[in-house]
């Protein structure tokens, strides 16, 4: 039987597996990392205080499995009282159909009887100690063949991992002589050093969330109904993925209007939610759609 990282190979994904024992380590490293260099609040409570709510994993566990999808950035075009607007949606955030791929995969390779579910780790940080990846400057992690142009998931298996390489996680060897992010970033989150770092001036940390933009950033930095991808276009470790987008996805006059004025996601129609969803922004919609206004002038 072949295994099961050749099997997520097979069908052009890339998987690590390590022991769910390293749960824990994972979690303390996490917290260890954050005592030193602190995020912004907000990010803090969103993104790391749940992992201080939930075991990880299910008891009977022995591995945990993370995958690496590729998802390159996809072109969200409008049309507007006669202008046509093409923004750029970064990758990781149209996932959901990578993480039915990555179920079925699953599925059709472990044994009958066996169990596995979805895990919400820090999966950057599992990627990279797990050897998957490993992190830019830019605090976004690179996979090989596939650049930042991913999206990570993970799994708990109650079978044992098949091979387990864990160490620390190491920085892009080529980050040491390049600059190219730092100068790219619009509003000076990246500094010089490894470790300057100001997430709350992370453009991404402000344009997900619907709360008044703060004064001293400029409406004109905006490109993306979601995100900022100013760090990753010119990056060398993109070199040669970044310039191959999914396909483009299109809303005409009349839908582009239904989204500046819709109430919320469900009072859009039909058609239009369903491109939205693909695109992963049905529960980010209201920031997208303020966005969206700002990008359109």
């Amino acid at each position: 039987m072949a295994t099961l990282r050749g099997a997520f190979e097979a069908r052009g994904r890339r998987a690590r597996t390590v022991g769910a024992e390293r749960t824990e380590e994972l979690l303390e490293d996490l917290f260890r990392g954050l005592e030193r260099r602190p995020l912004d609040p907000h990010l803090q409570k969103r993104y790391i205080e749940p992992f201080r709510e939930r075991a990880g994993v299910f008891p009977q566990a022995r591995s945990l499995v993370v995958v690496a999808s590729p998802e390159p950035p996809t072109p969200v075009r409008f049309r507007h009282r006669g202008r046509r607007i093409e923004t750029l949606l970064p990758p990781q955030y149209a996932h959901q159909k990578d993480l039915e791929e990555a179920t079925r995969i699953l599925r059709e390779h472990l044994p009958p009887g066996e169990r596995f579910e979805a895990v919400r780790l820090p999966l950057k940080l599992l990627a990279a100690r797990s050897g998957l990846g490993r992190y830019g400057r830019n605090r976004v992690l690179f996979v090989p063949g596939m650049g930042s142009c991913c999206h990570l998931a993970a799994f708990a298996l109650s079978l044992p991992p098949e091979e387990e390489t864990w160490g620390p996680a190491e920085p892009l060897p080529r980050c040491s002589s390049c600059g190219l992010c730092v100068a790219r970033c619009p509003s000076g989150a990246l500094g010089k050093g490894w470790h300057d770092f100001d997430s709350s001036r992370c453009l991404t940390r402000h344009n997900e969330e619907t709360d008044p933009l703060p004064g001293w950033m400029d409406p004109g930095w905006h490109h993306s109904l979601l995100g900022c991808t100013r760090c990753q276009e010119l990056c060398p470790a993109n070199r040669g993925i970044w310039d191959h987008p999914l396909s483009p996805v299109d809303f005409d006059e009349e839908e582009t209007e239904g989204i500046l004025r819709a109430s919320g996601f469900e009072a859009l129609p039909g058609p239009v939610r369903e491109r939205l969803a693909d695109l992963g922004l049905a529960e980010d919609f209201a920031p997208a759609a303020r966005n969206l206004r700002l990008l359109l002038g």
